[in-house]
């Protein structure tokens, strides 16, 4: 039986390579998922699913910081042009006075509430034993 078996692969023995090598490259291909290195952590690999779900979360942590920024910015322009409005006219403008501070009451309580939510989120993944 030996002996026969090598005198097939002997005769046969280029087709019986490129059989090896083709069963070879179909394991490989069906059974490595490819991989990348994730953005917040390279030392970690992350499929195609993984990543995107990555990604979306990086796009949201940068429109919720561009919607804290516009608010930010709108906040300053209101505070400006009260400032204006007082140097032009001389009078100062309680209820303007008012509306002024408690935006700024609101952005603190909202900067404090993005930092408790990450605080929150650290806490969570730490227990659930995930880095």
């Amino acid at each position: 039986m030996k002996k026969l078996l090598l005198a097939l692969f002997n005769h046969e023995r280029y087709q019986t390579i490129s059989i090896i090598f083709s069963l070879l490259l179909l394991v490989v291909w069906l059974g490595c998922d490819p991989k990348a290195s994730s953005i917040r952590n390279p030392a970690i690999k992350l499929n195609r699913t993984q990543l995107q779900a990555e990604l979306d979360g990086i796009i949201a942590q940068v429109q919720n910081s561009v919607t804290d920024m516009n608010k930010q910015e709108e906040l300053l322009n209101y505070l400006f042009q009260q400032s204006v409005i007082i140097g032009q006219t001389g009078a100062v403008n309680p209820i303007g006075i008012l509306v002024g501070l408690g935006g700024i009451l609101g952005i603190g309580a909202g900067i404090d509430n993005a930092r408790k939510r990450k605080t929150i989120k650290t806490l969570e993944k730490s227990n659930n034993g995930t880095p």
